[in-house]
This record gives C-alpha cells, sequence and structure tokens, in this order.
C-alpha cells in the first residue's frame, strides 16, 4: 500500500512539473514576442527585458534539469 502511495505522489509530482515547465514555455513565448517589439533606440526596456530573459532561461534550465533526471518522464511529458 505505502509503495502504490509513493508512485501515485511520484506521478502527481511529476505532472506538476511538466505543467510548470510548459507554463514556462508559454511565458517565455510572450516574453520574446514582447521584446521583438522593443525600439533599438529604448535602452531601459532593453535592459528590463534582457533580465526577464536571462530568467526565463535559468528558470527552463532547472526545470528540463529535473525532467532530465527522471527518464519515465520524458514519455509521459507528452500526454498532457
Amino acid at each position: 500500500m505505502d509503495r502504490l502511495n509513493q508512485e501515485l505522489e511520484d506521478s502527481n509530482k511529476r505532472e506538476e512539473i511538466i505543467r510548470l515547465f510548459l507554463q514556462q514555455l508559454k511565458k517565455g513565448e510572450a516574453l520574446v514576442s514582447k521584446c521583438s517589439s522593443i525600439r533599438r533606440w529604448n535602452l531601459y526596456k532593453k535592459r528590463k527585458y534582457e533580465k526577464r530573459l536571462r530568467n526565463m532561461e535559468s528558470s527552463l534550465r532547472e526545470l528540463s534539469g529535473v525532467l532530465r533526471l527522471d527518464k519515465r518522464l520524458i514519455p509521459s511529458a507528452f500526454n498532457v
């Protein structure tokens, strides 16, 4: 019984990590879209969005690292 509860808990954690990863990808897509509309002369916005893009990149790297740790997780990512 404990083993089944542990597997269910692990499954829920995996699904949550996949959801977070997909949400971050969508946010990243919107951020890139915003960045593409910044004018060349607007240095303030360039720096602002550069920082956001770096934070987004580190977040995605962290989540993808977690996903890579559990090889069983990768096939289930496409079932979401």
